[in-house]
């Protein structure tokens, strides 16, 4: 508990008790007495460094951030609370904040070793190895002699395929450690995976009858380490290899698949470009191309690259397939439904091809044909739930839930475009509208701490954000959290399901939202029983529905739910929620009519 910055409020004496408890790992007494001091003293910055390092020891991570949290608000340019909360945010997972804590530090105090390596420790989990071994480098750059940092700098290193480097700081980390059995095994398992890399690139050059150090063999190399995910490594091989053979095509075309899987995609789009140019009949570099234009929304140029490909190679089934997908995400239905058609002509099993076939006969309104697709589907490949689901909806039956894979594969693939799509295209208002009833029926401000479930983009965060003490939002695709966390709005994002986060959480909230996310989970007795029976205080829930008038719920042919008046009125009475407001309202768009939607908000 280093660096304690002292304030002049409260007593002395009584400060060094509450020291001295913490010394003696009394960490209990040590809390009830700083918090009941720290009432008295609300802006003595000591109290807070005491209870964080106090609940820290506690393991209670939640109060250990909250501590840090308000002395930094006493002292923004606290440089051990920034570090310590990161420690705190690391311990629960939430890797991304920790980051930006042990960031904070090492910003305000360059030479903070500690900081350095935790900031290290934090970007290794995040999957930046990069960043991670600049971390660790500049820990060991001020404090050379830590065994520790050593360790995971090498384990980093090895990670990221520089096995050579690895090898060397496993050599440091033993030079100060002898006994360490981890730098030993890890050190060991270096030599192997360089000497397994090595043995490849080997094998291949004697049996293509190429020398060690041809292009061709230094190309070889990046393909066997972006096998391996190090990607960075394998572009600076392909850069080698076109260094040495500028006309190599091959290469070029690795690279930009390696640039893709990085999300380089301006980046990979150059590389295909150059490849093409080389090598103008080379069907694989334009369907690459393809890829990543696709990848990248620009679906006109990526229909282009596909009709390229197939003029060269028409009869590959994985080609029809990808143009399909482009022209469906266009809305060409018939263009799309006729290339699945070839691609399962050519290649009779491909479960994905049928599916996206009853994809496109449902969007057009011909459930019976897209029943028959999806049961192909499912004949080839009778685990594939998202077939399942969209089955159970084309032919008019009703399940429980939607299935996870669904609901995340969805919104991972509609992330990029969904903000676009949502208030442009189909004339979305639900946040807007959901705030403004918030607002209505609130009479102190702010309104508190709220979860918002199943944020998404974060578009009713926007909303709501500047009206919270607190916000937090969940949500099951990455994809639609990261454009969320590029909004810089929320307190906190978590990816998780929803009935496992309401039923593990420490739920302490004043307002759960969810807006657009009850018609992707049907079955609402679970989230009602939880909110009710969990949270810490009294509250409400304000959300949408896709509004129905028959009662209870159903799974529409949209693959959505649709609920019930009547069916929440039913779980308010069953969960003892009151009604405070419920009003009809246009939900979106659908072929150019308005659905009908639901707005509620209850108090419980």
């Amino acid at each position: 508990m280093s660096n304690l910055i002292q304030q002049s409020q409260p007593p002395q004496a009584a400060v060094d008790q509450i020291i001295g408890l913490y010394n003696q790992d009394k960490l209990e007494q040590t809390v009830s007495l700083a918090e009941n001091l720290a009432k008295q003293y609300p802006n003595a910055l000591i109290l807070y460094d005491i209870l964080g390092a106090a609940y820290m020891g506690l393991k209670n991570t939640e109060k250990t951030i909250a501590s840090y949290q308000k002395a930094l608000q006493l002292n923004s340019n606290h440089t051990d609370a920034y570090n310590n909360m990161g420690m705190a945010l690391y311990d629960q997972g939430r890797f991304d904040e920790a980051v930006e804590s042990y960031q904070k530090a090492v910003k305000l105090e360059p030479s903070f070793a500690d900081a350095h390596y935790n900031l290290g420790n934090a970007l290794k989990q995040t999957g930046d190895l990069k960043k991670a071994i600049e971390s660790y480098r500049a820990s060991i750059a001020i404090n050379p002699n830590d065994a520790e940092v050593l360790l995971n700098f090498g384990n980093a290193l090895k990670d990221y395929g520089d096995f050579d480097q690895a090898i060397h700081v496993y050599a440091q980390a033993l030079k100060i450690d002898p006994a360490s059995m981890a730098a030993r095994t890890n050190m060991d398992n270096a030599v192997k995976e360089k000497a397994k890399t090595g043995k490849l690139v080997a094998d291949h050059a004697r049996n293509s009858k190429l020398e060690i150090g041809s292009a061709e063999i230094i190309s070889f190399t990046g393909i066997t380490l972006e096998a391996r995910g190090y990607l960075d490594a394998a572009i600076d091989n392909y850069k080698q290899a076109i260094k040495i053979k500028p006309d190599y095509a091959e290469a070029y075309l690795n690279m930009g698949n390696a640039l893709n899987q990085k999300g380089e995609l301006d980046a990979a789009k150059d590389s295909y470009k150059q490849a093409i140019k080389i090598k103008p009949d080379y069907a694989q570099t334009y369907f690459d191309a393809g890829l990543a234009l696709q990848d990248k929304g620009e679906l006109d140029a990526a229909i282009s690259a596909y009709k390229q490909a197939l003029k060269i190679k028409p009869d590959d089934a994985i080609f029809h397939f990808s143009l399909g997908v482009s022209l469906q995400n266009k809305g060409d239905l018939d263009g799309a439904i006729a290339s699945y058609k070839q691609a399962v002509k050519i290649k009779s099993d491909l479960a994905h091809a049928y599916f996206n076939l009853g994809a496109a006969w449902r969007a057009k309104g011909i459930l019976e044909t897209a029943v028959e697709n999806f049961e192909k589907a499912i004949a080839i490949k009778p685990d594939y739930v998202e077939a399942r689901h969209l089955l159970a909806a084309s032919a008019g039956e009703t399940t429980k839930t939607a299935p996870r894979e669904y609901v995340e594969n969805l919104f991972d693939s509609y992330a990029s475009k969904f903000d676009q799509s949502l208030t442009g295209t189909l004339n979305y208002n639900i946040p807007k509208e959901l705030a403004k009833i918030i607002k209505t029926n609130q009479f102190i401000d702010p309104i508190g701490s709220v979860l918002d479930i199943g944020c998404g983009t974060g578009l009713l965060g926007v909303e709501i954000e500047q009206y919270c003490n607190n916000l937090e939002g969940i949500d099951l695709s990455n994809a639609m959290l990261d454009q969320a966390r590029a909004k810089n709005i929320y307190n906190r994002l978590i990816h998780c399901d929803i009935i496992e986060y309401l039923s593990t959480a420490n739920l302490d909230f004043d307002y759960f939202l969810a807006a657009d996310v009850f018609i992707y989970v049907g079955e609402l007795q679970d989230v009602f029983r939880l909110i009710k029976s969990r949270n810490k205080r009294k509250g409400r829930l304000a959300f949408s529905t896709e509004h129905k008038l028959e009662k209870g719920f159903s799974l529409e042919p949209s693959g959505r739910y649709s609920h019930s008046k009547a069916y929440i009125d039913g779980l308010c009475k069953k969960y003892d929620y009151r009604l405070s407001h419920f009003s009809k309202t246009n939900l979106r768009k659908q072929k150019d009519e308005f659905l009908k939607g639901g707005l509620y908000l209850l108090e419980f």
